[in-house]
């Protein structure tokens, strides 16, 4: 009993603002790329486990972390494998803090596909661990408004099928779009380790939506994390 308490304890541990604080350095810390990169992908390891487990934190003990991410995106703007884990971590710990408000509220994330809602709420709720099929193709798995700024949901561990759905907004962490009708117009771009298969991209013309389908062209198929903000 005793050592199962003791276990409990040190995951809690490990979950807490300290240990991402200890895992995201900043930008100017010396360690070489390929170490950051294992620290921030480790870091992504914790916020999973917490979104999963419904672990909050204080979301203003998130701030600082996501500002050493900010600087380390801009310092290793030219390192691909740099830049993914930073975009990966980035996305998630916004997703967290979004996350941590609910939470702290009582207020579960939604895990039934019959309960994900038509459009987004302007609220900080989660969908996660669930799989959604649409009947038809032209159905959007959740709607996003024209005012994407204002969207706070995240979107964390679901498989989406035939469904066709606007990227703008939502924090996308752990997705799987298959044989989906993805759009995107521009808006701010939050993309943690998301697939696309089969997928048709209806994306706009502006620079920020050729950016996002280059990448996502680029990935051939692996898991695509990109952060692009207005």
């Amino acid at each position: 009993m005793e050592a199962n308490l003791q276990n409990m304890q040190d995951r809690l541990n490990r979950l807490t603002p300290a240990s991402l604080n200890d895992l995201i350095p900043s930008a100017n810390t010396g360690i070489s790329p390929a170490m950051l990169t294992t620290r921030l992908r480790k870091a992504s390891g914790v916020i999973d486990v917490a979104l999963t487990t419904h672990m909050a934190a204080a979301p203003d003990s998130l701030t600082p972390l996501m500002l050493r991410l900010r600087d380390i995106r801009s310092r290793y703007k030219g390192n691909p494998q740099v830049l993914a884990a930073a975009n990966s971590t980035d996305v998630r710990l916004s997703a967290y803090e979004n996350a941590s408000k609910e939470i702290l509220k009582g207020i579960p994330p939604i895990t039934n596909p019959s309960e994900v809602p038509k459009s987004t709420s302007g609220r900080a709720r989660g969908i996660m661990n669930l799989n959604m099929t649409c009947e038809y193709p032209t159905a959007h798995f959740l709607g996003v408004p024209q005012e994407s700024a204002t969207v706070n949901e995240y979107i964390f561990n679901v498989h989406v099928k035939t469904c066709a759905q606007k990227l703008d907004g939502p924090r996308w962490i752990k997705t799987d779009f298959n044989g989906s009708v993805i759009e995107y117009e521009g808006g701010p771009l939050y993309l943690a380790d998301v697939s696309f298969t089969n997928c048709t991209f209806k994306f706009g013309s502006d620079p920020k939506s050729r950016a996002a389908l280059s990448a996502i062209e680029a990935g051939k198929g692996n898991p695509v994390s990109l952060l692009i903000l207005e």
